[in-house]
């Protein structure tokens, strides 16, 4: 198997575990995301944070980016020109 196959063998197997989480999961690991960045404080400046809004599956970081954004940071997001496209 090639690297790029098992690349996505584990992107699937990922998505499968991922969509196998309850609700109260999903907040539990959005939570422990937060209370990991309070801990650990990567940075002490305001910049410029990357970000995504979580589709199907993915973890909420939401309320991460809130807190960003309550801090100073200014937040970016990808643009999505529509379904399909880059």
């Amino acid at each position: 198997m090639t690297l790029t196959e098992q690349k996505r063998a584990l992107r699937l197997l990922m998505i499968d575990r991922r969509a196998a989480l309850g609700d109260s999961a999903r907040l539990a690991a959005a939570q422990a995301l937060l209370a990991t960045f309070r801990r650990e404080a990567p940075f002490a400046r305001q910049g410029v944070v990357s970000g995504f809004w979580p589709i199907k599956e993915e973890i909420d970081i939401r309320p991460l980016m809130q807190e960003l954004a309550q801090a100073g940071c200014r937040l970016a997001l990808p643009v999505v020109e529509g379904k399909g496209q880059p």
